[in-house]
């Protein structure tokens, strides 16, 4: 499994519109059409402006209720509790995740790879440390 990663940090829709740029990308060129989405609580989707500036408001909501379709890729939505039974295989978007959600994540059979957006410093340094063959996007 590929891992990559932002080399930047925070709460920017640019980065979220990054990575889910690059979360496409690697669908389409594995072949799939579908990813996942690992956020650390479904009620963070909705009450973020950036999902909204991101993908749009009907995206957000429907997002928020277990998966929406971008870009032609059905993102599904994946917590800390929930592991979406409809999702079986594909790239993960990791948005702001702390590093016990993220290794479970990384270990997570369905994900083909990760694509990882840190939300604080420290997510970025630990992230960098703990995966040194992560490629940087």
């Amino acid at each position: 499994m590929d891992l990559y990663y932002v080399d930047s940090h925070g709460s920017s829709t640019a980065l979220l519109v990054k990575g889910i740029a690059q979360t496409v990308l690697i669908a389409e060129l594995s072949g799939l059409s579908e990813a996942a989405v690992a956020v650390p609580r479904r009620w963070q989707i909705p009450r973020s402006i950036i999902w909204k500036e991101a993908i749009g408001l009907a995206a957000t909501k429907s997002l928020f209720r277990g998966r929406t379709v971008i870009y032609g890729c059905t993102f599904h939505l994946l917590t800390e509790r929930l592991d979406p039974a409809r999702f079986t295989q594909g790239p993960v978007l990791a948005y702001a995740i702390d590093q016990k959600f993220l290794s479970k994540v990384v270990w997570n059979e369905k994900a083909t790879a990760v694509i990882y957006i840190p939300w604080t410093l420290d997510q970025l340094e630990g992230f960098k440390h703990f995966y040194q063959k992560a490629i940087r996007f």
